[in-house]
């Protein structure tokens, strides 16, 4: 992989990136769920900002990877779904990739990442989850000598670690009425809720409607477009899913689904149920929300608030503690522990027993912070008699991605 100083180049150049230390926590805890000892590596998309040669990482998330010998690709489909999620509230700056080096096809797979980018000059950082920091940073530009795109290396470092990301603790301390809790900072202002409620709100907005009636030996591309032309008097036609066999793209189904977006778009579509479509009329029926959470009632906010709340907790890492006053009632134990670890970390859970207790945080460096603070000499310091272990990994169900929309 052929790497170019950027002296070398004339076009305009990136000064430094600067990633912050949530990032590179989130991607080494990525990688460690899903890729440890598998021999494969993690890529994903990284956002912030990009001013005045500068690129700041705020935030990533992961994208499904397939790569072998004869394939090298992105799920487009999951990071078009991230994309609308994040949308108006960070932009793409570029991507990672976990390792110790450029790999032979990271330019194909830097030009797939290209598409998506706001920035003009999307970076490249790699990233050394063992250390958990990034080894190097890179760019492409046009080579005047070779004529063809290359990387040009930069400088890489890590933001200083100021501020702690919110997502909120109200789940747990529901029946803890207490209102001298810390309130942390938001990172960029923007809480993981917040993001999932402007995700939800896309879709909530979005109306899906399932077309019947077409004769199904109509090529696939006709009926898309006799669709998009039908119903393009409701609204924008966002999507139109043709049922088709994969091979020989035959239409292979009697029902096709079609979103639209637009006001009133649900009225205007069921208006046009039995006009014509060219030679067939056409069955209209609105479906459900894509998204399988907006379906039971809930609002955006609530829905998001249970998504983040389960996230939390299946990536949560938890303690053992033992030699509180076993005669306190379950809420009166569970303001102690919470008032007892907050500075560790972000609690998600506290699980109150008849002889121990479970505490769990997001943060896996704060089970370390939570032992010390059970040390016999802190004890001494706090007053109090809590013991406590580290408790293995949980084998809890792993969201790997959002609710995925259905179409």
């Amino acid at each position: 992989m052929d790497v170019t100083e950027t002296q070398q180049i004339t076009e305009g150049s990136i000064e430094k990136v600067v990633v912050h230390p949530l990032v590179l926590r989130n991607i080494v805890d990525d990688y460690n769920r899903v890729a440890k000892d598998s021999g494969k590596r993690v890529v994903g998309a990284l956002l912030g900002r990009s001013l005045d040669g500068v690129v700041e990482v705020i935030n990533s998330y992961p994208v499904p990877f397939k790569e072998n010998d004869e394939v090298c690709g992105l799920d487009h489909r999951h990071q078009q779904s991230m994309l609308q999620l994040f949308h108006g509230i960070n932009d793409m700056v570029g991507w990672y990739s976990t390792g110790l080096e450029l790999r032979d096809n990271d330019l194909d797979v830097h030009a797939q990442f290209c598409k998506y980018a706001s920035a003009p000059n999307p970076v490249l950082v790699v990233i050394d989850v063992g250390l958990g920091i990034p080894t190097n940073a890179y760019y492409t530009m046009s080579s005047l000598e070779k004529m063809e795109k290359v990387f040009v290396r930069v400088p890489v470092e890590v933001a200083p670690h100021e501020v702690k990301e919110e997502f909120g603790e109200e789940h747990l301390l529901s029946d803890v009425k207490d209102t001298n809790f810390p309130k942390r900072i938001t990172l960029g202002g923007v809480s993981f809720v917040d993001a999932m409620e402007s995700y939800m709100e896309f879709y909530k907005n979005q109306v899906r409607i399932s077309v019947e009636g077409y004769d199904i030996s109509l090529r696939a591309v006709d009926l898309d477009i006799s669709l998009v032309n039908h119903f393009s008097s409701c609204g924008n036609v966002e999507f139109v899913e043709v049922p088709r066999d994969a091979v020989t793209n035959a239409i292979n189904g009697t029902s096709t689904t079609v979103v639209l977006r637009g006001e009133g778009a649900a009225e205007k579509a069921l208006a046009l149920h039995g006009s014509d479509v060219g030679g067939w009329r056409v069955s209209v029926k609105i479906l459900p929300p894509a998204l399988s959470s907006l379906r039971s009632g809930l609002t955006t906010h609530e829905a998001a608030r249970q998504y983040v709340a389960h996230f939390k907790r299946y990536k949560s890492r938890g303690i053992t503690v033992k030699g509180y006053d076993y005669s306190l009632c379950e809420a009166d134990v569970k303001r102690a522990l919470v008032n007892h670890f907050f500075s560790c970390g972000e609690i998600t859970d506290v699980f109150v027993f008849k002889r121990r207790a479970l505490v769990y945080f997001f943060d896996g460096g704060a089970v370390g912070k939570a032992l010390k603070l059970c040390r016999p000499s802190q004890r001494r310091v706090t007053g109090t008699g809590f013991r406590a272990r580290a408790m293995p990994i949980p084998k809890r169900l792993v969201v790997h991605g959002l609710d995925t929309p259905t179409y």
